[in-house]
């Protein structure tokens, strides 16, 4: 065996560039594949047994040894995750005019963002009050050419159904306005501006960035900000936001290893003047998701099963007759190496491709089928033990952790979380990495967490071999779309947060990645058919039943809407929605899906509306349309700050 220890000691030189040397870690914490709650389309309860407690380090030293020993654990081979990141609307909100000596004049309605919790602000393009809009139509990067109308405009949308550019700010981002302060989240600094006279706007904060910006809400006039910065420099202090800044003995980590790229820190800032009035720093995955609601902040810090570890695990537990004796005993002594995860990847391919290739092409046919269906069902039974995905609560007003707990798999996005009267829903994809066989097995899960984010029921087993494309949480109602050919919509019973039902599910063709609630008894679906815009009203009046009461693929091959649910503008007095499309822009029924209007407008970013008059922005232009005769009324080409 002198070559296998001479072809290990030159790994643990490559492995240093892949990630450093492995430490012993314990497995993600699972459920027995006999458990009765781990079978399709079942129910049951999944209670981690690993701990999922945040600790701080004693010292600089201590933390910068963590993240260490963290990155050596699983490195980038460790990842393989769903890929990228993929409420009804608020009642129309009123502004109200006022005389000189305080006397109300008149009230219009306008529309607000789509948001996911009514009363918490969302950072988007487009901010209005009724008589003023604030857009942003790019996020202006350093070196971005000037081709179109860049920086932020202030446009006059009063009387409804006319629109003037009245105003211009040099820079670009998301806004969030907190009544006379317009927040403005850029790539490279947080700047507030008072907005108190529109046509003059006056800037009165401004914190530099160093990370870029998660996730943002506005709530009760405080804008909460999660920063993301990268670890690969000195990982503390951290420093995200000037005037911010975290020592490394105040940085939390989860108890155990977990990928460490990203250091995640909830700032708390007043928006009518930027000073922080707390932060908190925690040390996770690249990806999280972040969602919020009136008393807590929610942060995923997803954490899968190195490759190279379920590689090995698989090939000595499940493969071992196949393979040589010489091979196996190999394998053996790689896994009692102090290797990097990559390094062991990287042998156990050397030693399957070496046995391969002795065999002539019908043997080796023959050997891969066999191994690809022994992964199948090797995987299939340790699928929810493969990929954990902590959850860590912080409370919106001193930002203390209030609670941490894990489930099983990794969500897709914010609306896979959702608190409702002290439960927290999450939906999750659970999934097996892809080897060399097969693509991954994956199943579909919701689970139910109380008070202690301890896991109190769940609904497991939803369309094996889908994933999650879209999740709507509505009530004591869930809603959650699958896809791989077709689209189940299922449909779940929350009511019992300990013992969560499947009611009903619906397949057909596309998708729907985005739901939103039309009624009590009417759910649209926006999502895709064969490369087009597909629009689907469901009836779910009967849960155990949802049916298609209207199905429509449009002649568009994109909207923004699909994956972004800023882009989406409900009207529910006109009983019509607006989606931009590639082609301008079309407003759509909600009675029956006909279009009623086709937009003609160059690059369409959003929409909303002004007493009855529909205002639609596009990169360099507004066009307003009255939504009683969908006639035009209204159009300015947007002008840069400088000219």
């Amino acid at each position: 065996m002198a070559s296998t220890r001479a072809l290990v000691l030159a790994l643990l030189v490559v492995g240093a560039s892949v990630g450093g040397l492995v430490l012993a870690t314990a497995s993600p914490p699972g459920m027995d594949s006999d458990d009765p709650g781990s079978g399709p389309g079942t129910t049951g309860t999944y209670a981690p047994d690993g701990d999922t407690d945040l600790v701080t380090a004693d010292s600089a030293a201590e933390f910068e040894s963590y993240v260490r020993q963290a990155s050596r654990a699983y490195g980038d081979s460790g990842r393989f995750g769903l890929g990228d990141r993929v409420v009804m609307l608020a009642d129309a909100e009123m502004a109200v005019e006022t005389t000189s000596d305080g006397s109300v004049t008149k009230q219009v309605r306008h529309s607000s963002t789509n948001v996911q919790e009514v009363g918490i602000g969302e950072p988007d393009l487009v901010k209005t009050d009724g008589r003023v809009a604030y857009y942003s139509p790019t996020e202006r990067f350093r070196f971005q050419p000037k081709d179109g109308a860049t920086g932020l405009h202030v446009l006059s949308v009063r009387p409804p159904g006319s629109v003037e550019q009245i105003g211009a700010i040099d820079e670009s981002g998301r806004l969030l306005r907190a009544n006379d302060t317009l927040v403005v989240l850029g790539h490279e600094a947080v700047t507030g501006y008072d907005v108190s006279d529109p046509a003059t706007p006056e800037q009165v904060w401004n914190r530099s960035l160093d990370g870029r910006v998660t996730g943002a809400r506005l709530l009760d006039g405080q804008v909460y900000l999660v920063v993301a910065s990268g670890l690969d420099r000195q990982p503390c202090p951290v420093e995200p936001l000037a005037g911010v800044s975290t020592p490394c003995t105040e940085v939390l980590h989860p108890s155990g290893l977990v990928p460490t790229e990203t250091t995640y820190t909830v700032a708390k800032l007043d928006a009518e003047t930027g000073v922080p009035d707390a932060t908190r720093s925690i040390v996770g995955p690249r990806d999280s998701v972040v969602y919020m609601s009136e008393e807590s902040l929610y942060l995923t810090l997803t954490r899968p099963t190195p490759r190279g570890e379920l590689m090995l695990d698989f090939l000595l537990e499940s493969a071992a007759d196949e393979l040589p004796p010489e091979s196996v005993e190999h394998l053996r002594a790689v896994r009692g190496y102090n290797l990097s995860d990559g390094a062991r990847y990287a042998e156990a391919q050397h030693v399957l491709n070496t046995w391969l290739q002795s065999m002539d092409e019908a043997e080796r046919k023959r050997v891969n089928e066999r191994l690809a269906e022994r992964y199948r069902n090797y995987t299939r039974d340790r699928l929810r033990e493969l990929t954990t995905t902590q959850v860590v609560e912080v409370r919106t007003g001193d930002l203390a952790v209030e609670a941490t707990g894990a489930v099983p798999g990794e969500p897709l996005n914010q609306w896979a979380l959702d608190e409702h009267e002290g439960t927290l829903r999450i939906a999750t994809t659970v999934r097996a990495p892809r080897m060399r066989w097969q693509p991954a097995n994956t199943s579909n899960d919701v689970y139910t967490l109380d008070r202690d984010l301890d896991v109190a029921g769940s609904v497991q087993g939803m369309s094996d071999g889908q994933e999650v494309f879209g999740v709507r949480f509505v009530g004591d109602t869930g809603y959650v779309v699958t896809f791989r050919q077709v689209d189940p919509l299922h449909v779940l019973d929350l009511s019992d947060p300990t013992a969560p039902t499947e009611e009903g599910e619906l397949k057909l063709p596309g998708f729907s990645r985005y739901l939103h609630p039309l009624s009590e008894d009417r759910l649209l679906g926006i999502g895709e058919e064969d490369g087009r815009v597909k629009t689907v009203i469901f009836d779910v009046s009967d849960p155990t039943d949802p049916t298609i009461e209207h199905s429509r693929v449009l002649r568009a091959h994109w909207s923004a809407a699909v994956d972004n649910h800023h882009a989406f503008l409900h009207d529910q007095r006109h009983e019509v929605f607006y989606l931009p499309t590639e082609f301008g822009g079309q407003v759509v029924s909600t009675e029956d899906l006909s279009t009623h209007k086709r937009v003609s407008i160059h690059d369409p970013r959003r929409a909303i509306y002004v007493g009855d008059s529909l205002y639609v922005f596009g990169q360099q232009e507004v066009v307003v349309l009255n939504e009683t005769t969908w006639e035009r009324t209204g159009h300015v080409r947007l002008s840069s700050p400088e000219t």
